[in-house]
């Protein structure tokens, strides 16, 4: 004795709540409000006499990491501020982001010392992760200088930032 077999239709809907989000569209990530505080005297003095390290005259690069498209040809710089070690930057800068980076994104900054009659120098570099995906104010403590004296460092890089999207969403009315 056994059962006819009988065709069972099962239908169901889901969502996943926490899964990968949407590729992010193609953006512009914009970096204001740039400022540093310790930043080391970084510039032998012109006067042989003194032989004392004159400020430097300090400026930011920002590049998006190279796991996310960054490159030597997407990278934006602040003007350089002479002879300050507390600088503050008043530069709008501006980086491509292309369509399907996962977010939040990373940098690459470097803060550099402008010198006018030879290259510029390095002074730290500092890859820093975004802490959202769409805007925020960073603030980075201790950023370590190798290329000067043993323990010399710059006290903070600060800076604004807001991820823009190319093409805002059509049904976003909030």
């Amino acid at each position: 004795h056994h059962a006819e077999a009988t065709d069972v239709t099962l239908s169901f809907t889901w969502s996943v709540l926490h899964g990968a989000p949407a590729p992010a569209p193609a953006a512009t990530l914009v970096v204001t409000a740039v400022e540093a505080h310790g930043i080391p005297a970084a510039d032998a003095a012109e006067n042989s006499e003194t032989k004392r390290m004159e400020g430097a005259d300090p400026y930011v690069v920002f590049r998006l990491a190279s796991e996310y498209g960054g490159s030597a040809d997407n990278q934006a710089e602040t003007t350089p501020v002479k002879n300050a070690a507390n600088p503050s930057f008043d530069d709008r800068l501006e980086l491509a982001v292309a369509a399907g980076l996962p977010r939040p994104l990373s940098l690459d900054v470097g803060i550099w010392d402008k010198d006018y009659h030879k290259d510029d120098d390095l002074l730290a570099t500092q890859r820093i992760d975004l802490s959202t995906a769409t805007s925020g104010l960073m603030r980075y403590h201790r950023i370590n200088c190798p290329a000067l004296a043993e323990g010399a460092e710059i006290k903070m890089l600060a800076f604004k930032w807001e991820i823009v999207d190319a093409e805002p969403a059509d049904d976003d009315e909030d």
